[in-house]
């Protein structure tokens, strides 16, 4: 996506949601400083600090889809950040997560050696709990922003 705006796709388009429910594979999200679960806003902003916006609406992927924000049950399980610690500690995380960061953990509003140390101190202990390992692939992408108009390779 190459816009900040409000975004929303039709429920005549397809999701990966689609697919897993067709499956009864159970499924969820968890974003960082989102206030609340299935918050449908633009985006939070950090109340206690520097005003930034830490949860932003583009960067939760399945929020976007009418098929899925038009849904109580799809939209319950796009849940807060913290929620993720609490279904880690009861052993109920759902098979497919999709996490994401805030603005500052994922480097949009900082820089790559601060996100690399975001990510190595959340993924280092669950790469070592047998219950979250069971059967995981992780998967860790990133998106880095030029901040040039010019680059040479």
């Amino acid at each position: 996506m190459g816009n900040d705006d409000f975004n929303r796709i039709p429920s005549n388009i397809s999701t990966v949601v689609d697919l897993l429910d067709t499956k009864g594979i159970s499924w969820g999200e968890y974003q960082e400083d989102m206030p609340y679960a299935g918050y449908t806003g633009f985006n939070f902003t950090n109340q206690q600090n520097t005003s930034n916006n830490d949860y932003v609406r583009k960067h939760n992927p399945l929020v976007i889809f009418d098929s899925v924000s038009n849904s109580t049950t799809r939209l319950s399980q796009i849940k807060n950040f913290t929620s993720f610690a609490s279904d880690l500690s009861a052993q109920t995380l759902p098979q497919w997560s999709f996490i994401t960061p805030n603005m500052t953990n994922d480097g949009h509003d900082t820089t790559i050696t601060f996100t690399a140390n975001w990510a190595r101190t959340f993924l280092t202990p669950l790469l070592s709990n047998s219950y979250f390992m069971n059967n995981t692939l992780v998967v860790l992408t990133a998106s880095l922003h030029l901040q040039t108009t010019e680059a040479t390779y």
